[in-house]
């Protein structure tokens, strides 16, 4: 039976985390080499651990619990128990938790041992008797058994010797000696039942167990769990070089510890601080961790097969449970020698070995005095981090779309190297680097880039089922693409908006997953030199495919914002409307318009809280009629050396500055060695260093100067085209270049701040 999930914990970022351990040699000398810890594959991957309680078992557990019987049993008032010391012991059976949940946790039938019931007979009481109420809580494994108890004859918890802790009023079990790295520790929360008589409830008899109409219970688990793997890339022959893995053992490891017993219904017990005790040194544990898929290692492990003499690619070394939130120092004795590695608790900030999760430990060991340690979740999935720690520049690697280019994600035999992907959803765009300093202004977030998350989930999609079971896994969005995105012959290459939600279920930021396998850099010789993406951001080509630029379109948006919105329904649309190419939403419905977001004065706020809304220009804004944003920042998609919070470009690109202009001038005036041609409603530009360029001409949506529609249809499709920069282009406070069949016309005549358009970025390398 598969169990609930109570908990996961996400390990997500790649570190700089350099130590230097001693390694033992056979010879008894000893030499040192670098240790490179890092949580994240050599490509920047990692996913998610699973909970103790996910892992599948049939197994019964066999479990203590202890009773707390009401002092004033027969008495209608404020129950009155003794304390935890005079409770009565008793032996249980505990299964696998059910399909019942309470609070999203998983909770476990019990079948007690000997049966026990919540009434009790006693004549004397009569007519008077109201309800009798009992607490129970319960641990794992068994510590004490009624073997040499007469039948009927009940024990005290205080009875059970070693095994009963009461120390300054803490109340505790101790698990003396019972830690071996294959045990789990488990302990209840606390659960009352009650009684009611049959003077009570219109004289019908009413019991009520812990819960419902069965016993259960949910557990916390106070251990962490490791499977460790050596992992070798199969052309490293250097590996030999290390032949047998003889032992794995982890240092120093308790076999004692104390959980504080709860009082109240609800509560959980405690580990007793500095009760981890009684250490020793454990061997790894070879069989399979909780009757997992079969793995069982046998020593010596070779890293070599022994058939043809390849290095083998992934090798199971065993499981152990660990005390959690320690450093684990672990002792690989190999024929070359003994190597010792230490896996922290914590790695940027993000915590490792929490208690009740389940770590896959993966060691990479090469020649090249380098070991690497890198951690994956247990189901064998991989994610791919496309917001990796940079580790030379010392921040996350973040934007607020991420470009996917699934060609560059399979291996050479056609299988995929990852599962699915995910980014650090904690920081607003690329992060504080890119928060603005504007003073009389309302910036959101509030507090610069950082975010708060509580869930995720899909805000639309170009194509259905793009992107697949959206999680929001600590401060992390993870998600898989449809298989077709791997298609080698005719792969989808579409557009998702991936939102996160605040505790009320509002959305907190959002951000683009492009997935297109024709995006490439484009570099030009003007001036001091640029390099450009070959097509908008969000399109599915970069040039018109069968005459029809459709695809070449991309995503819209209106100056300063990060959100984009969807494409018009045909190249030559000149309908006065919102519809759109069809798209589909948070639930997979059909949706063909956009809708407008309007307030008295739009703030920043508004834009990011809305992200699929086209926000309606504010008429009467103090300093410009055409800006959605009531009161004016002009810096909102940065400058020429920065990238804003705002910028909807993906890492290591932004919107141009000028650059838009100086290609348009070069191509249209035949400088730089550059050309134009206009064809396929669109205009091609000639003479990069690698390649051509083609702009198509599609159009803007939106308010624009002398349109007598205040809303914000479809304008000149097919006809122009209207590409932004981050600069204000002139006194009229335009923000966009217009182009149409006789090359770059001017900024005078470009669409205002409030229109949606194209965005063509450029490549930027100035990150903090």
């Amino acid at each position: 039976m598969s169990f609930i999930a109570v908990a996961s914990v996400t390990v997500l970022s790649c570190t700089e985390r350099m130590q230097v351990e001693e390694i033992r040699n056979n010879s008894g000398t000893s030499s040192s080499m670098d240790v490179l810890v890092y949580t994240g594959t050599d490509e920047g991957s990692s996913v998610s651990m699973k909970s103790l309680v996910q892992a599948s078992s049939s197994a019964t557990l066999e479990a203590n619990f202890i009773r707390i019987d009401d002092a004033n049993a027969y008495n209608s008032g404020t129950p009155s128990y003794p304390s935890l010391s005079e409770a009565n012991i008793i032996e249980a059976d505990m299964y696998a938790p059910s399909a019942v949940t309470e609070d999203g946790k998983a909770l476990r039938s019990v079948s007690f041992k000997p049966q026990q019931n919540y009434v009790f007979d006693d004549p004397g009481a009569g007519a008077d008797t109201v309800f009798r109420k009992t607490r129970m809580v319960a641990w794992y494994p068994k510590l004490w058994s009624r073997e040499n108890y007469e039948e009927g004859v009940e024990a005290k918890f205080s009875e059970i010797g070693d095994y009963y802790y009461n120390e300054g009023g803490v109340v505790a079990v101790t698990f003396k000696e019972v830690l071996d790295g294959q045990t789990d520790i488990m302990v209840s929360d606390m659960r009352e039942g009650m009684h009611q008589s049959r003077a009570y409830m219109s004289k019908k008899e009413y019991a009520v167990p812990p819960f419902g109409s069965e016993n259960f219970f949910t557990f916390n688990h106070y251990l962490t769990a490791v499977k460790v793997y050596v992992r070798c890339k199969v052309n490293d022959l250097s590996l030999m070089t290390w032949r047998k893995i003889n032992s794995v053992v982890f240092l120093d490891q308790p076999t004692t510890v104390s959980v504080e017993l709860p009082e109240n219904p609800g509560e959980f017990g405690e580990v007793v601080p500095n009760s981890w005790t009684d250490n020793q040194n454990m061997h790894i544990v070879t069989t399979p961790i909780y009757g997992d898929s079969g793995e069982t290692a046998s020593y010596p492990v070779t890293i070599v097969d022994d058939v043809n003499g390849t290095i083998k690619d992934k090798i199971y070394l065993g499981y152990i449970l660990l005390q959690p939130e320690t450093p684990a120092t672990m002792e690989l004795h190999t024929d070359a020698g003994v190597i010792q590695l230490e896996i922290p608790v914590e790695m940027d900030g993000k915590k490792l070995l929490d208690p009740g999760i389940i770590y896959n430990i993966n060691i990479d060991i090469t020649s090249d005095g380098k070991i690497g340690i890198f951690l994956e979740n247990d189901d064998d999935k991989t994610f791919l981090d496309l917001s990796p720690w940079n580790i030379e520049k010392g921040f996350y690697q973040t934007a607020n779309c991420y470009l996917i280019d699934t060609s560059e994600d399979m291996n050479s035999d056609g299988t995929r190297k990852y599962d699915g992907y995910f980014f650090n959803a904690m920081q607003a765009g690329n992060g504080n680097a890119g928060v603005l300093s504007v003073t009389n202004r309302e910036l959101y977030p509030a507090d610069g880039a950082v975010l708060h998350p509580v869930s995720a989930g899909i805000l639309f999609q170009t194509q259905l089922n793009t992107v697949r079971n959206v999680e929001l896994v600590s401060g992390h969005v993870r998600f898989e693409l449809n298989e077709a995105c791997y298609d080698n012959v005719d792969p989808l290459q579409a557009n998702a908006v991936i939102a996160v939600y605040d505790e009320n279920g509002d959305v907190l930021w959002s951000w683009l997953i492009w997935v297109t396998r024709e995006a490439k850099d484009i570099t030009y010789d003007i001036g001091t030199g640029f390099t450009m993406l070959n097509m908008n951001l969000g399109a599915n080509c970069a040039f018109p495919e069968d005459g029809d630029p459709l695809r070449t379109y991309g995503l819209y948006y209106q100056w300063g914002r990060k959100d984009p919105s969807p494409r018009p329904p045909r190249y030559n649309f000149d309908m006065r409307s919102m519809e759109t190419i069809t798209f589909y939403g948070t639930n997979g419905e059909e949706i063909n318009y956009v809708s407008e977001y309007s307030s008295d004065e739009n703030i920043i706020e508004d834009s990011a809280r809305n992200p699929l809304l086209i926000m309606e220009q504010n008429i009467q804004g103090p300093e410009y009629a055409f800006d959605w944003l009531y009161n004016d920042i002009s810096s909102l998609w940065g400058s020429s050396t920065k990238k804003t919070i705002y910028d909807p470009c993906p890492y290591g690109y932004k919107v141009p500055y000028d650059e838009i202009e100086k290609l348009f001038d070069s191509a249209r005036y035949r400088s730089n060695g550059l050309s134009y041609s206009s064809a396929n409603y669109g205009i091609t530009i000639y003479g990069g260093i690698n390649g051509s360029n083609y702009f198509p001409f599609a159009g803007w949506k939106g308010y624009d100067t002398g349109e007598p529609d205040k809303g914000h249809p479809w304008n000149s499709c097919g006809v122009t085209g209207d590409y932004p920069e981050a600069r204000i282009l002139s006194t009229m406070h335009r923000a966009s270049n217009r182009i149409n069949s006789l090359g770059f016309v001017s900024a005078s005549t470009g669409s205002n701040r409030t229109s949606a358009t194209p965005v063509r970025c450029v490549r930027y390398d100035a990150e903090p």
